[in-house]
């Protein structure tokens, strides 16, 4: 007997299936960053400068599209195209608010990040570092740079890249029709950040091997540190290290390394690049890859940060897809 999923026109996937989970974990981390915030007499996270950044780069990205896709109507001969753009208001509706949800998550992860050594501070650099080498028989920074030594440019380079990359894939499953694979990559999304992010953060306060330094005194990896001289790692480090020692709220800010947030957001993209594509799923696995490496290699991580975030990842996109979120709409028979 096999079990298959069978789509019917009363049980098909709508938007508000993704959306409303979304919406529910979102508004949770707000409301907890606010707390935190104010138990800390720390400002409050950066909700409208993350609100204004959504929606300028949406309407950014909306208005070329919405040019494009007028110039493909006028190529076609359309003679209405005020109607044919109304089809698509409550698709982009649901679009832009799935991209100021994304926003406010970060928002909220940007203010709890700033704030976590003031609730946890630093303590579990020493036992990760000591479990890394117990584990690959010494620190596994030494084995990435005597395999892949000659690559740190590379690797510095595809570490950038992260971001765009996965403003790109989020847009992306954001503009895709409504299904169950949609609903699963934005469930999961918003949980990984949400358990990973807010809640594993906490209790395993560190701040990496780049950090190891300023955080016990010990010069561990200082050797390290000069393989990485020059990196748009080091200066970018040194510039969190700046935030994090004057107090300050800024883009991006906050230090935490375990769990790492790199590494399960590249599995997260390439679990979701697989369901709409092999090919791309390759890829995007590939990159995974990269990014886990590059975590050890570039002194952002401890082994154990990629290793813990990936097993998480997993499991958190394997409940987002349980019956507890999809049984209304998505029929299961036997056959």
């Amino acid at each position: 007997m096999l079990v298959e999923s069978r789509q019917t026109d009363e049980h098909r996937p709508v938007e508000r299936d993704w959306l409303i989970p979304v919406f529910v974990i979102v508004a949770v981390e707000m409301a907890v960053a606010m707390l935190v915030s104010s138990h800390v007499g720390f400002p409050a996270p950066p909700f409208l400068s993350y609100f204004i950044l959504a929606t300028v780069v949406s309407g950014t990205i909306g208005i070329a599209v919405l040019l494009i896709y007028l110039a493909m109507l006028a190529r076609a001969g359309e003679t209405r195209p005020i109607a044919r753009l109304s089809g698509h208001s409550t698709r982009v509706a649901f679009i832009y608010f799935g991209f100021v949800l994304v926003a406010m998550q970060m928002a909220s992860l940007t203010g709890l990040k700033s704030t976590l050594t003031l609730v946890a501070p630093f303590w579990a650099d020493p036992m990760l570092a000591d479990l890394d080498a117990a584990i690959f028989f010494g620190d596994p920074w030494k084995i990435s740079h005597a395999l892949f030594g000659w690559a740190t440019p590379f690797i510095d380079i595809a570490y950038l890249f992260w971001i765009p990359l996965k403003f790109v894939v989020i847009i992306f499953v954001l503009s895709a029709p409504a299904s169950r694979l949609k609903s699963q990559a934005m469930i999961s999304y918003a949980l990984i950040w949400a358990v990973l992010g807010m809640v594993a953060a906490y209790p395993m306060s560190s701040a990496g091997p780049v950090f190891f330094q300023d955080i016990t005194g010990s010069e561990r990896f200082a050797p390290l540190l000069t393989n990485l001289e020059g990196t748009v790692a080091l200066n970018t480090a040194s510039i969190l290290w700046a935030n994090y020692d004057s107090g300050q709220i800024a883009f991006g800010s906050g230090i935490s390394a375990m769990p790492s947030m790199h590494v399960a957001i590249a599995l997260w993209m390439a679990l979701v690049a697989r369901g709409y594509s092999p090919f791309f799923g390759l890829i995007a696995f590939l990159y995974f890859a990269i990014i886990l490496i590059g975590s050890v290699h570039l002194a952002w991580h401890y082994a154990l940060d990629g290793i813990v975030s990936s097993v998480f990842v997993l499991l958190i996109w394997k409940i987002a897809v349980t019956h507890k979120w999809f049984g209304r709409n998505v029929e299961q028979t036997a056959s």
